[in-house]
């Protein structure tokens, strides 16, 4: 079969082994599509790449592979900016406590230590503001209740920008109740995508940031509600990275290792020998976590509200990891385009009923998917025309066929003028399709002039004044070098 230039990315094992499960007949050697996309993985270490070994994954399996959910024709409609609306989701406990924070009203009054005290007496701990120090700090449920005893009508102290208080619940009382942490890991594009039309090497700097600094730490830890912030002690980034990451690697399965905020710049190259046009870009694993209340939480959070104050639970947290994809993605150089999502509207047909579908990758239940070719009338059939001339050129059209109950099955490949069927660029052939998956094709050599070349699939045979049924997988027209 016809040799293709340029770089063929393997396809996951986890791909081969549903494929091979849906069309059993294929051998290893060609069960695996021409990918034509090719991944490379790196990390930023104090700012600088570093390449990652193929055995060595690392945190990059808390996410799907790339090139599974972009669109097959990215090198003409172009990368998408993200990926998250294929995110993947997971959820977990909280680390140690659920945090509210108390804004004051919004006619500026803030809250009296009595009301702090007599509201929130089950907390089991509090973040306050020091206005002499202009700082905040963790204060036990013991302390609160002292203040709140010696000054009831006292005013709780309020940063200049409304801060009251963090009022926190452990997370095995009863208030922390069905309160979870969900994490949403997707792709980021990093910059613009680079393209071009016939495959010449393009190289770009790109650059980015990714880690947290001391504040952003702390406003990670407060959304994990994981004590690791300022207010706890941790007063430089690396203590405050080293507390996150010792307590999330226990607390969440996929959780990512924190690091030190940095940026990095460097040139990555791109192109092709085989002459097709491709697009191309650099991706970054993207982490956001939020919390999701129980019912409990929320009720507090709105009494809160209720009363006046502006209550929240700590904010959503995105975390830019240090883990990147280098990606590219070649035009598939298979005639047949769209071979993937075959419908109504892009292929010709006649007296043809079609049910089903056909995707290029698995869905999430590791299905391709099959289309059902009823041919309802004699001569029914599908087309693909291809606007190229095939003068002087050979081509091979190939399709995998089975059927509910074994018949003939028709293929045709012929040029613009040549409608003899007679292999006179009119090439036709009967194929005996079965109940098993088996791939049929035939070649056409053409001399004459030609707008365009044109497959056919008539899938109860040609000219043969039958009605019959087809399931079709993977129709490809290739020009044979």
């Amino acid at each position: 079969m016809k040799k293709i230039k340029g770089l063929v990315v393997s396809v996951l094992l986890a791909f081969v082994i549903i494929y091979a499960s849906l069309i059993p007949n294929r051998t290893i050697a060609s069960e695996i599509p021409e990918s034509f996309i090719t991944t490379k993985d790196f990390k930023l270490e104090n700012g600088k790449v570093e390449w990652i070994d193929n055995n060595n994954k690392s945190q990059k399996t808390l996410l799907p592979p790339l090139e599974d959910i972009l669109p097959w024709d990215s090198y003409d409609k172009g990368l998408p900016k993200n990926t998250k609306d294929r995110a993947v989701t997971g959820t977990g406990d909280v680390v140690e406590y659920v945090g509210i924070n108390v804004i004051k009203k919004t006619n500026g009054k803030g809250m009296t230590w009595g009301q702090l005290w007599n509201m929130n007496n089950n907390a089991y701990e509090f973040v306050l503001y020091d206005n002499q120090r202009k700082e905040k700090y963790l204060a036990s449920k013991k302390w609160v209740h002292l203040l709140a005893s010696l000054n009831p009508n006292s005013e709780v102290p309020m940063s200049s920008e409304g801060f009251i208080t963090q009022i926190r619940y452990h997370k095995d009382s009863g208030k922390a109740e069905g309160t979870k942490i969900q994490f949403d890991g997707y792709w980021k594009l990093v910059e613009n995508a680079v393209s071009n039309n016939n495959g010449n090497e393009i190289t770009k700097t790109f650059s980015s940031e990714y880690g947290v600094d001391l504040e952003t730490a702390n406003e990670f830890s407060y959304t994990l509600g994981l004590s690791a912030g300022v207010e706890a002690g941790f007063t430089d980034i690396v203590t405050a990275t080293y507390e996150i990451n010792h307590e999330f690697s226990y607390a969440y399965s996929w959780g990512q290792t924190i690091t030190e905020s940095n940026s990095w710049e460097d040139s990555f190259t791109f192109g092709n020998d085989s002459g097709l046009p491709f697009i191309g870009g650099v991706y970054q694993l993207i982490g956001n976590y939020k919390v999701i209340p129980g019912n409990k939480m929320q009720t507090k959070v709105n009494n809160l509200k209720e009363k006046g104050w502006n209550a929240s639970l700590a904010p959503e947290f995105k975390y830019s990891d240090n883990l990147y994809r280098q990606i590219q993605i070649d035009r598939d150089p298979n005639l047949w385009t769209d071979a993937h999502n075959i419908n109504l509207t892009n292929i010709g047909y006649k007296n043809i009923e079609m049910t089903g579908s056909a995707n290029r990758f698995p869905d999430e239940n590791g299905d391709l998917g099959v289309i059902n070719l009823a041919a309802t009338s004699s001569n029914g059939y599908i087309n693909k025309t291809m606007n190229v001339n095939p003068l002087y050129n050979e081509y091979i059209f190939s399709v995998w066929l089975r059927a509910d109950e074994p018949h003939q099955a028709t293929l045709r490949l012929r040029s613009q003028g040549n409608n003899g069927a007679d292999g006179k660029n009119d090439f036709v052939k009967t194929v005996n399709v079965t109940n098993e998956w088996q791939e049929f094709s035939i070649i056409g050599s053409f001399d004459t002039d030609a707008d365009w070349l044109r497959a056919t699939l008539y899938p109860a045979g040609f000219s043969s004044g039958e009605t019959g049924s087809v399931q079709i997988f993977s129709p490809e027209v290739f020009e044979i070098e």
